[in-house]
């Protein structure tokens, strides 16, 4: 959920619809230039400097978002915000139905700038400003408006643009594109959630396939964080997520939204909510999902312009459609357990013997982070029950994107605090970790009691990426799966459009205290090429006879032998690189090595090592036992039947496919079993 700064994302077009010199000819209206495609003002008339030859703009990097038709259009903003001036189209004989349609963006004052029909005398016929322009909340960006001018078909006219505003203070331009006499196209409703889905349809198909995963989610195009609303839905596993559609970086948080039936294929549906609300301008963040009564319920937490954070309520019948109830917000900043406006997030939801309940995280008063228990019988009108946990081991974080597990007769509190570290090389390395607690809770009072004792807590993940989970509970299991990214790191695929993927969702287990990961059985439907892979002792590195960079790895490695040694796997291998993960006998941990990689990874400045991550691990028998997930540009491992998980992301070379069983010094054995995975669509 922090707040982080963009980076430049490089997406040009043309459509070809509309190529240089393209004219607007229908039922006789012609129009030699209408929008700019010439890339001068060739057909119209310019006065005044806020319609200086500089104004006409070539479409770049935010075309999409802009809404730019074709390669040129007109930026008012470009001539300097208290410019002013007219434009003047060449004259035309107004045929067919009489609708002129355009792109029109910007506009603050509708009565200093706008659009006007004239005719041969200048006399104003019709003028309009932007009518979808927000005061409030605007956004640069064009849409499709019109005026309907069927009463002076035959006669000759001209369109003139009026920039009469002297002010500076936002938006005091016009933005012009796509003229078209004789229309046929629909307006544009100018809803945020609707810009979002339209700007979503149009990139996506231009996002390039370099680094994309083949069965891991990710976003169709923009920024992915948070995963939210992990449930399931008239016969579909939904899961919402923390989305940027406009951009590979952080920016105001919109829903994403996907379904699978089985938890691998997953299928991309409509952005499901958009920061459109005077409570939650400031974006919608992360929150849950429950089911009632045939609806599916998202709580969020919706942050004003301001920064304020409270919790808001949105609905659905049919799991693609949402609307934001109009009590919102439903959980008040009045009722945080903790202190500050500004800290209170990420409420996680699950029903209870007949009540819903929510955990939220928020900063203690005495310093550190809370975590808050809230309770509801209608998910409309909340009361505070207490805080389940408070501490300091967040420093002046909090305890962000909480979540529930009622496992048998104990609670199992997960949440992803900022800022822990510890002296350990194998505890909390990243920037922000995942945690979780085992032990009692009282609903009626919101106390828990921590098996371990007061803040004893166990980190779920070791390696480099894996943040914000979400719990789903069935009948028969219990799935998990996060975020597999981290703050403030360098990220190749951002370069490419997109940025941010889930893990593999998890079955989790609690045995003796611990919390077990295992991979999701639906994966097994998906093993293609089933190949034995055994190397016996000794102690060089073995090239496996299996390659490839979507693939399954069973592995038993015996290091009974191995001293203080080292034996793993290189993975991803090219001549150059690799990505290592090796058990390192001298000291007992399990290392996921990134270091020798063709494109760094450049760490936070609060993590603990820049290109390595621990786990301690203890052999059983002699041996250890690896279960890899290698999806092209990431890597998955159970450690131990899921004793631990090690995730991260690796971004290979284009000869990065190779697979050998690493060893340095001592002597080691290898058995397994290797497969393909063919999901057969691309997410």
């Amino acid at each position: 959920m922090n707040k982080k700064l963009p980076l430049l994302f490089s997406l040009f077009l043309c459509l070809p619809s509309c190529a240089p010199g393209a004219s607007s000819s229908t039922g006789g209206s012609v129009l030699s230039n209408p929008g700019f495609e010439l890339g001068s003002y060739e057909g119209w008339v310019a006065e005044g400097a806020a319609f200086s030859f500089a104004t006409i703009s070539l479409a770049g990097s935010d075309a999409l978002r802009l809404r730019v038709e074709g390669t040129f259009y007109y930026d008012g903003e470009l001539g300097g915000e208290g410019a002013t001036g007219t434009l003047t189209s060449e004259p035309f004989v107004l045929k067919g139905n009489g609708r002129v349609s355009y792109l029109l963006g910007g506009g603050k004052d509708e009565n200093l700038c706008r659009v006007e029909l004239i005719d041969e005398e200048g006399e104003v016929l019709l003028s309009q400003g932007n009518i979808l322009f927000d005061e409030d909340f605007p956004s640069k960006k064009m849409y499709r408006q019109h005026l309907e001018a069927k009463q002076y078909v035959g006669e000759t006219l001209r369109l003139r643009l009026v920039d009469q505003d002297y002010g500076n203070d936002g938006y005091n331009y016009l933005l012009f594109d796509g003229l078209e006499l004789d229309s046929t196209l629909e307006d544009d409703l100018g809803t945020l959630l609707d810009d979002a889905q339209d700007y979503v349809e149009k990139a996506a198909p231009l996002i390039s396939d370099t680094y994309r995963h083949a069965y891991h989610l990710m976003p169709p195009t923009g920024w992915m964080n948070d995963p939210n609303g992990f449930t399931y839905y008239d016969g579909y596993y939904h899961l919402f997520y923390q989305h940027n559609p406009y951009s590979p970086n952080w920016d105001t948080m919109h829903w994403g939204h996907a379904r699978s039936k089985d938890l691998v294929k997953w299928e991309h549906l409509p952005v499901a909510l958009a920061p459109d609300e005077d409570y939650d301008r400031g974006g919608c963040f992360s929150g849950g999902a429950v089911v009632k009564n045939g609806s599916l319920e998202l709580l969020y937490t919706s942050v004003s312009p301001s920064g304020a954070q409270t919790q808001s309520l949105a609905t659905s019948y049919d799991g693609l459609n949402f609307s934001k109830r109009s009590l919102n917000p439903v959980i008040p900043s009045s009722l945080n357990l903790g202190s500050g406006i500004n800290d209170f997030r990420d409420p996680f939801v699950y029903e209870h013997e007949g009540r819903y309940y929510a955990v939220i995280g928020s900063k203690s008063p005495r310093g550190g982070g809370l975590l808050g228990l809230y309770s509801s019988s209608d998910l409309l009108s909340w009361r505070s029950v207490g805080p389940i946990y408070e501490g300091t081991e967040t420093g002046g974080g909090i305890f962000e994107c909480p979540g529930l597990a009622l496992m048998g007769e104990k609670a199992v509190v997960f949440s992803s605090p900022q800022n822990v570290r510890d002296a350990d090389k194998a505890s909390y390395q990243n920037t922000h970790s995942v945690t979780y607690m085992v032990g009692d809770l009282d609903h009626a009072t919101g106390n828990f009691v921590n098996d371990g004792g007061p803040g004893y807590m166990q980190e779920l993940d070791k390696g480099f990426d894996f943040y914000a989970t979400q719990v789903y509970q069935e009948e028969e299991r219990t799935l998990l799966l996060g975020w597999m990214n981290m703050w403030d790191r360098s990220n190749a695929s951002s370069a490419y459009g997109w940025t941010g993927e889930v893990t593999l969702p998890r079955e989790i287990t609690l045995r003796d205290g611990h919390v077990y990961q295992e991979p999701i059985r639906e994966l097994r439907d998906y093993y293609r090429n089933e190949t034995e892979i055994s190397v016996p002792s000794g102690t060089s590195t073995t090239q496996l006879p299996i390659s490839g960079n979507t693939k399954h790895i069973y592995a038993e490695i015996d290091v009974s032998s191995l001293g203080y040694g080292k034996a793993g796997f290189e993975l991803f291998a090219s001549q150059e690189h690799a990505l290592r993960l090796y058990y390192d006998g001298a000291e007992g941990l399990l290392v996921l090595d990134r270091e020798d990689s063709p494109f760094p990874i450049v760490a936070n400045t609060g993590d603990g090592e820049k290109h390595r991550r621990y786990a301690r691990v203890e052999p059983v028998d002699g041996k250890i036992t690896l279960e890899i997930f290698l999806d092209v540009s990431c890597c998955e491992v159970f450690v131990n039947g899921g004793y631990y998980t090690m995730s991260g992301l690796y971004y290979p070379d284009e000869e990065g496919s190779g697979i050998s069983f690493y060893r340095e010094g001592g002597s080691s054995s290898l058995s397994g079993v290797a497969h393909d995975i063919e999901v057969g669509h691309e997410l």
